[in-house]
């Protein structure tokens, strides 16, 4: 077996796809990632008749002084037949070749198989399990195979009656498929963040993410507005056969225009327009954990439907331990801070 760097977009795309690969697993996620600066690398391990077995796009994650990790975003994509430790010592071996030359502290993965189906232990390959979430590590995914009346009776009855009193109301959804009300979406964004206490990404990376999939039809932003004041905003991605609830944000004013509503449905809408079979509603709490951050979101996501999704979350594998307990402190001063860190 070998390691080899995936040059061809199509080939690389068909092989992720008929594996339901994740969005950041996308070629065009890595071009995203190469307009915020990031160097990205993608390769197939390959059987000695060339078959590809496993695929894989890095990004190289900048720290400070210098420094770096490596990062395998709801990766890497293994074929059926080939998932094993066997198969991952392979990868991480060979991927080595590519990677120490430029000295990472860490390997980070975060890998696309649930709980349920994750048989093999990522801690005998000398992995060591975060204790924080990368990507949300459960999600709620909605089957858009039902028509839109089974939809919206399958959701809560509250749920369905705040989308049918925000229509209304005169709520208007705008759906665009570039950045140039960007702004609109920040400045919902800067009023979320500073009311949830989180940092938000930097304005040009909502920019960059629009510009980078917009036009290839695989991202829209969304715009909920109440007598033209804008009340909520989501950013949805395509790719393969599901939507994604990338990113939202709202305003606490005129609340009982119930925009947030009427922007799930519209964006669910949307998805089935563009022939997707699921909705993935984004993060949301671990069942029973009643004082989770997102115990409040979870609640309005879960009045939609669906069904939960829990992933293995997130493993680093070290290279360099004393830039990783820097590393480590580095983070943890910055949470005391209230700095966003990864």
């Amino acid at each position: 077996m070998q390691i080899i760097e995936a040059r061809d977009q199509k080939s690389y795309t068909d092989f992720i796809l008929t594996r339901g690969a994740s969005l950041l697993q996308s070629w065009e996620w890595g071009e995203f990632q190469r307009r915020l600066n990031r160097r990205v690398w993608r390769v197939f391990l390959t059987s000695n008749t060339g078959n590809p077995l496993l695929a894989a796009q890095v990004v190289r994650m900048p720290l400070p002084r210098g420094r770096s990790y490596f990062y395998c975003p709801r990766g890497p994509v293994v074929a059926p037949s080939a998932h094993g430790q066997k198969i991952w010592r392979l990868f991480l071996d060979k991927l080595e070749d590519f990677i120490l030359v430029e000295k990472p502290i860490f390997l980070r993965v975060d890998p696309p198989e649930t709980e349920f189906t994750g048989k093999f232990k990522l801690e005998e390959m000398g992995f060591r399990k975060l204790s924080w979430e990368i990507q949300p590590k459960n999600t709620l995914l909605l089957d858009l195979h039902m028509a839109e009346e089974q939809l919206l009776h399958q959701m809560k009855p509250k749920t369905r009656y705040n989308i049918h009193l925000s229509t209304r109301k005169g709520v208007v959804v705008e759906e665009l498929p570039d950045a140039k009300k960007m702004r609109v979406f920040w400045e919902l964004m800067r009023e979320t963040t500073e009311r949830d206490g989180f940092s938000p990404h930097p304005y040009l990376y909502y920019v960059n993410l629009l510009e980078s999939l917009g036009p290839r039809g695989m991202a829209e932003l969304f715009i909920a507005s109440y007598h033209r004041r804008p009340l909520a905003a989501a950013i949805v991605t395509y790719f393969g056969s599901c939507a994604t609830y990338l990113h939202g944000a709202s305003s606490d004013n005129i609340r009982g225009a119930m925009a947030p509503h009427l922007i799930q449905w519209a964006a669910i809408r949307a998805a089935k327009q563009h022939g997707m079979h699921w909705y993935d509603l984004g993060g949301i709490a671990p069942e029973g954990a009643r004082s989770h951050p997102w115990s409040g979101i979870t609640r309005f996501k879960k009045g939609f439907g669906g069904r939960e999704v829990a992933y293995v979350g997130a493993y680093d594998l070290l290279y360099d331990a004393w830039w990783y307990r820097l590393y480590r402190l580095g983070r943890w001063a910055n949470r005391i801070r209230g700095k966003k860190s990864a």
